[in-house]
C-alpha cells in the first residue's frame, strides 16, 4: 500500500470550488474558476507523475469521459517540474494537461504531497464541480495504488448534471 501525507487543509464536497492559477506545459498562465459561461460540468484530476500506471488509468477515464454527451471541462493536473507533461498533452481527448506553477490546486484543493518519494507532487485525486461552481464529488485515494472508483464517478456525475437548476441555493 503506498500511502501518502498532503496538506493539513482541503476542500470538501458542498462547498464551493476555488479558483486557482496553472500554466500550460509550455508556460502559458491561466486561470481556472470554479463557475464558467455557459454553466458546465468540471473535472479537475491530479496525478503525482507520469508514470505508466498512472496514466493507463488516465487513458480509461478519458475513454470514458470521451462517450459523455454534456458540455464538461476536463483538466489534467500536475506539479511545477513534472517532467514530459507536454507530451502527455497530446495522448488524451478529453483532458486539458496543465501545470500548478504556483501550488495553488495542490495547496487549496488538499493534494500536495509534504513527504515521500513524491514530496512535492499532487497526489492522485479526482474533483467533480457542479454547473454552479460546488464541489460535488471528489475520490481522493488513500493509496496511490488504488484505482479511481469510475462507477461512483458516473453515478455522481450524472446526479450532477441532473439536479441543477441554473438558479443557485437561493433559487
Amino acid at each position: 500500500m503506498e500511502t501518502v501525507e498532503l496538506v493539513d487543509d482541503y476542500i470538501d464536497v458542498g462547498y464551493m470550488a476555488e479558483d486557482f492559477e496553472v500554466c500550460s506545459p509550455e508556460g502559458e498562465a491561466k486561470t481556472i474558476i470554479k463557475q464558467v459561461k455557459p454553466p458546465m460540468m468540471q473535472l479537475f484530476v491530479s496525478l503525482p507523475s507520469l508514470e505508466d500506471r498512472f496514466l493507463k488509468e488516465i487513458k480509461i477515464l478519458d475513454e470514458l469521459l470521451s462517450d459523455v454527451q454534456v458540455d464538461m471541462r476536463c483538466y489534467l493536473l500536475f506539479a511545477r517540474g513534472c517532467e514530459g507533461a507536454q507530451s502527455v498533452a497530446e495522448k488524451f481527448t478529453t483532458f486539458e494537461t496543465l501545470l500548478d506553477c504556483e501550488g495553488e490546486f495542490g495547496e487549496l484543493y488538499g493534494t500536495k504531497i509534504v513527504s515521500g518519494p513524491y514530496k512535492d507532487a499532487l497526489t492522485k485525486a479526482l474533483f467533480l464541480i457542479s454547473k454552479d461552481g460546488a464541489v460535488y464529488h471528489i475520490d481522493m485515494p488513500a493509496s496511490l495504488n488504488t484505482p479511481f472508483d469510475l462507477q461512483k464517478l458516473r453515478i455522481e456525475s450524472n446526479k450532477a448534471y441532473t439536479t441543477y437548476n441554473g438558479t443557485g441555493c437561493h433559487g
